[in-house]
């Protein structure tokens, strides 16, 4: 019989292990391209994320036709990015709510 309890909190530790990971990458990203999300989210408003995230939803399509694999990037990098803009897309929310630039 399965343990819920135990299933739980195998899910519990899988969610934080990959959150880290996505908090880790955006530390890298962010310092390696100087905040660019956040400044081209000042300029274009909604329309920046709305294409970043189209953008990586169509390398995920590209991705599954050509097998998880294009060299360069795969599957996990790429649907890490688009968890990430929509992280930093609820950031730029958030900077708004608080009147923040």
């Amino acid at each position: 019989m399965i343990d819920v309890a135990e299933v739980k909190s195998k899910a519990e530790v899988t969610f934080r292990y990959v959150t880290e990971q996505l908090c880790t990458l955006y530390l890298e990203k962010n310092k390696r391209y100087g905040d660019s999300f956040h400044k081209q989210f000042i300029e274009y408003g909604l329309l920046c994320p709305v294409i970043r995230l189209s953008d990586k939803l169509e390398r995920i399509k590209t991705l599954v036709k050509k097998g998880y694999d294009c060299g360069d990037e795969n599957i996990e990098d790429t649907l890490k990015d688009l968890a990430n803009y929509a992280i930093m897309t609820l950031m730029e929310f958030d900077r708004r709510c608080l009147n923040e630039k």
